[in-house]
C-alpha cells in the first residue's frame, strides 16, 4: 500500500535542514535570514515558524526543541510498549471478584454517583449490575444534594447492566488497570468504602 507524502512548506531561502525520520522531525532554516521552521510527527502543519535575533539563538532554540520532542516521543513509545505488555498479561480475576462494588462519578453541572456490583468475572472484562444507595442529608447542605453509600446486593429491577473492559493506563506514572465502559467511554473505579457527595437540579 502506497503512503501519501505529507506536504510541508519549506521557505525558498531555507538552505539548511535537519531531518530525523524516526521522529518525523524536519527543520528548515537559514543562517543568513535567521529564520527556521520545524515539523514533528506525521503532521503537515508546522510546530513553530520563527525569526530570531541572532543565528546563535536560532541554533540554540532548534536544539532545545529537538531534545524536547525526541524525549517526549521516546517516552510515549516506552509507555505504549509497557501498556501493550501489561495488557497482554492482564487477567480480571487478579483485580476483581464477584461482589466487588464499582463506582462511576460523572456530571457537568451536577455530581452523579452510580454504583454497580460485579456479577461475573471474565478474562479481561467484568459484568456489573446497578445497585441502590442509602442517602444521608447533612445539615447545612443544599436541598438538592446529599451523601450516598451503595447497598450491596440491592440490584435495581430496571438498573443498568454493563460488560466493562479492563485496560492498562500509565496515568500518574505507573501502569495500572482501569475500568472502561465501551458504551459511554466512562472510566469507573472500585468503590473506596466511603460515602460520596451527590447533587442534582430540578
Amino acid at each position: 500500500m502506497e503512503t501519501t507524502k505529507i506536504y510541508r512548506y519549506r521557505p525558498a531561502y531555507a538552505d539548511k535542514e535537519i531531518t530525523m525520520p524516526d521522529y518525523g522531525i524536519e527543520v528548515f532554516y537559514s543562517v543568513e535570514q535567521k529564520t527556521a521552521i520545524m515539523y514533528v510527527g506525521k503532521k503537515g502543519k508546522h510546530e513553530w515558524f520563527h525569526r530570531f535575533a541572532t543565528p546563535e539563538k536560532m541554533i540554540l532554540y532548534i536544539n532545545e526543541k529537538i531534545t524536547q520532542f525526541t524525549t517526549w516521543i521516546d517516552k510515549r513509545k516506552t509507555e505504549r510498549g509497557l501498556i501493550k505488555e501489561k495488557t497482554a498479561a492482564l487477567v480480571a480475576s487478579d483485580h476483581f471478584k464477584v461482589g466487588d462494588i464499582i463506582q462511576n462519578t460523572w456530571g457537568y453541572e451536577q455530581t452523579n454517583q452510580d454504583f454497580y456490583q460485579v456479577t461475573d468475572v471474565l478474562n479481561k472484562k467484568i459484568r456489573v449490575k446497578e445497585i441502590g444507595v442509602e442517602s444521608r442529608y447533612p445539615e447545612g447542605f443544599s436541598s438538592m444534594s446529599c451523601h450516598v453509600t451503595p447497598v450491596k446486593d440491592s440490584f435495581l429491577e430496571n438498573g443498568d447492566e454493563y460488560l466493562l473492559s479492563l485496560k492498562v493506563s500509565t496515568y500518574g506514572g505507573t501502569a495500572h488497570a482501569v475500568i472502561c465502559n465501551p458504551q459511554s467511554f466512562y472510566y469507573m473505579h472500585v468503590w473506596d468504602g466511603r460515602e460520596h457527595y451527590k447533587s442534582w437540579y430540578n
